[in-house]
């Protein structure tokens, strides 16, 4: 593949210090051409070194919309090359299980998938994530205090939200937490990966009605926005995470908090004000937060969640062009104060995803990685058209997210906290990014300094361009690429960046029909840097010519020599993987030992005691006796 890279050098021009969104002016001015050389080309192999299965034809695997609720013990077939005698731990990766409605992918209870590595061997635990809503849903299908799927959300106007947590996986310790954007985080058993309890009793959180609604509506299930990629401290034991309102007709600007929690006794939290004391307020989402030694960053990321009441497709909404960075001093988040300041930053461009340098002596240090042009909160509706307008989607791919309208860029800021200047931008465009960066995976979650980042992209293809999402995009103020230079097909793939500089060091581009996901690091025995282990993706396709082989694999890569492609496939019969999300790689997966414990029927049953004789029958029967 013909490689062409982009090199855009933003300048230090430009502060956004202390404003609430929308007010001020945009960090980083514009992008120019710098006058040093490009970096070297990356490259992809064109012999790979082992068997990658049978030709496919190009397009998009169906079966990333289709998963089951099956539960495995076993040992993965080594399908093709060899695995590591240097392996060790474990590698978890979280999705959802598909509705198969034309629901977004995204939608449906999470599974963990645990794979359990040993010298040349590798072995399968699979889970499906049963919350108190997952086992009342369950009970009450069809019934009329039952859920409805509806956008990215799925409800019932009786009973409230399912909190689904199948996004990401976090470690607190040698805890396992599970979290989602729509719900408080659950822990896990990290040995037989089984709900324990939530995070936080209910009234720890703050739903989304306003207030003046709360006295007329007492969900059972509210609905809790947060973040599903809490930042944990592995120096200090704490999980830091956020919770907000959105805005609703008829309420004011919703607030914000920003919550502490120690893995024991209650959460902490306080309210985020601006440095002219105004509640900063979430006009989208905060998919993820980022931590330093002496700061708390909150995203309002470009992941619009869009739902729509009485059955209706939810209107399309465009994300916002620039990325909004709210800075929270952490020193400032003490137990006699209930308010915090933020500092609030825009940069140029969205995005979903960031990291940051643990280390912020030489002030505060990002990646960040930008989806231009690319919703993944818009999936294929059975109405859609193709860029032509014409032509209907493929009926198979509804709930797929839409391919980007644009290449994806990565970028590396320095921020000064203490003026909110922005004094390093450098944003890097390569061919491998396209329909990226989307998901990504490094050796430390909290790296003292961001080193090799691997992440997935999801590349381009024409089955999933929609002409309502490219209408949509159309007048975006920060395109690399016109319009009608999108190529219809780009393949996905897996690259390494460097996190200090953005530059993609070296790539692999996915065969025709096979799609990676969900990368995770697993490190040597004794390793000694970034790069000295494995990278560990999810590949799915169509593929059912192996009988060793339901087409979804795992697939290893040495992380220090990705563009060789991997060095070995695993893959099991009975294994069925939709559209994979975000992974975790643990050294240990011991049985719980940690006493918190949130008591499931006290926490629901003033609530449950408002609904009817039937609904509180079902708690009786089917979702207290989970809970002990």
């Amino acid at each position: 593949m013909t490689t062409r890279r982009r090199f855009l050098a933003g300048s230090a021009a430009g502060v956004l210090a202390g404003c609430a969104p929308g007010e001020g002016s945009t960090a980083g001015g514009a992008d120019t051409v710098p006058s040093s050389p490009a970096p070297t080309p990356t490259s992809s192999p064109t012999t790979p070194g082992i068997d990658l299965g049978a030709p496919l034809a190009p397009g998009v695997p169906r079966s990333l919309a289709i998963s089951d609720r099956s539960e495995l013990d076993v040992e993965l077939e080594l399908l093709a090359g060899v695995l590591p005698d240097d392996w060790h731990g474990h590698a978890h990766i979280l999705h959802a299980i598909p509705y198969d409605d034309g629901t977004s992918v995204f939608v449906g209870d999470g599974k963990v998938l645990r794979f359990d590595l040993s010298p040349g061997a590798a072995s399968l635990r699979s889970r499906v994530v049963r919350t108190p809503c997952h086992f009342f849903d369950a009970a009450s299908l069809g019934a009329s205090y039952g859920f409805d799927n509806n956008g990215f959300a799925r409800m019932s106007l009786q009973l409230g939200f399912r909190n689904f947590a199948n996004t990401a996986l976090v470690a607190l310790g040698d805890r396992l937490l599970v979290t989602s954007d729509a719900g408080r985080p659950y822990e896990l058993d990290p040995d037989s990966l089984e709900v324990v309890t939530p995070v936080g009793w209910n009234d720890e959180w703050s739903g989304i009605l306003p207030t003046w609604l709360e006295g007329f509506v007492d969900w059972v299930f509210p609905l809790h926005m947060t973040t599903a990629h809490p930042a944990s401290d592995p120096h200090t034991g704490e999980l830091f995470t956020v919770n907000y309102g959105l805005a609703l007709v008829g309420s004011s600007q919703p607030d914000t908090w920003v919550m502490a929690w120690s893995g024991v006794g209650a959460l902490r939290r306080w309210k985020v004000l601006d440095r002219s004391g105004n509640p900063v307020s979430i006009t989208q989402s905060v998919h993820q937060m980022a931590l330093t030694r002496r700061y708390v960053i909150l995203m309002d990321t470009a992941f619009v969640v869009e739902v729509a009441f009485g059955g209706d497709e939810p209107e399309a909404v465009a994300q916002s062009p620039d990325t909004v960075l709210h800075i929270i001093a952490r020193a400032d988040l003490t137990d006699d104060a209930d308010t915090v300041t933020a500092y609030t930053v825009v940069l140029p461009r969205e995005a979903a995803h960031f990291a940051a340098d643990y280390d912020d002596d030489d002030g505060i240090g990002l990646f960040i990685a930008h989806n231009v042009a690319a919703d993944p909160s818009e999936m294929l509706r059975l109405d859609d058209v193709g860029p032509d307008g014409v032509t209907p989607v493929d009926p198979a791919l509804v709930g797929m997210p839409s391919a980007a309208t644009d290449i994806g860029l990565a970028g590396r800021y320095v921020l000064d906290p203490a003026t909110g200047a922005l004094t390093t931008s450098q944003v890097v465009s390569d061919d491998a990014l396209w329909g990226g960066p989307a998901l990504v995976a490094q050796a430390q979650a909290v790296p003292e300094r961001l080193g090799a980042m691997f992440w997935c992209s999801l590349g381009v293809d024409r089955a999933l361009q929609v002409r309502r999402v490219i209408d949509l995009y159309a007048d975006h103020p920060h395109r690399t690429v016109a319009l009608d230079e999108v190529p219809d097909r780009m393949p996905a793939t897996l690259a390494r960046l460097d996190g200090q500089t953005a530059q993609v060091v070296e790539h692999f581009a996915f065969p025709d029909g096979r799609w990676g996901l969900s990368p995770c690091f697993v490190p040597r025995v004794g390793s000694t840097d970034d790069t000295d282990g494995y990278v560990l993706v999810t590949v799915i396709s169509d593929d059912d010519s192996d009988g060793r082989s339901s087409g979804d694999e795992l697939w290893v890569f040495d992380a220090a020599k990705l563009a060789q492609g991997p060095i070995a496939r695993l893959g099991h019969p009975e294994l069925s993987m939709p559209f994979t999300l975000h992974s975790l790689w643990t050294a240990g997966a011991a049985p719980r030992t940690a006493a918190y414990q949130v008591d499931v029927r006290a926490d629901l049953e003033a609530a449950v005691a408002g609904q009817s004789a039937d609904v509180q029958a079902v708690f009786e029967a089917e979702v207290y006796p989970h809970f002990g």
